[in-house]
């Protein structure tokens, strides 16, 4: 899970997050969404540029949500911006 105030010391964080769910719910409705769009797109596009694309939003995601959640802690000094949990 993508922690703001564990991410700094281990910013791999930022690209993983989108890998690992936090629910089991999650697990299921990723697992399905990625089955699906997988069997649509990889054809096109082959293997490697849907490895390509997954790894680049998966990194987007990740730094969009970490800079969001510091930014709105150093905004209103709310713990919960710091310690919230996200993931899948």
């Amino acid at each position: 899970a993508l922690v703001p105030d564990r991410t700094i010391p281990c910013i791999w964080n930022v690209l993983t997050a989108g890998i690992f769910p936090t629910t089991f719910v999650g697990v299921i409705l990723d697992s399905a969404v990625l089955l699906y769009v997988g069997r649509l797109v990889e054809p096109v596009w082959g293997s490697k540029e849907l490895a390509w694309f997954i790894t680049v939003v998966n990194l987007a995601v990740g730094t969009a949500t970490f800079i969001t959640m510091y930014v709105l802690y150093l905004l209103t000094f709310s713990e919960f911006f710091l310690y919230a949990q996200f993931g899948g």
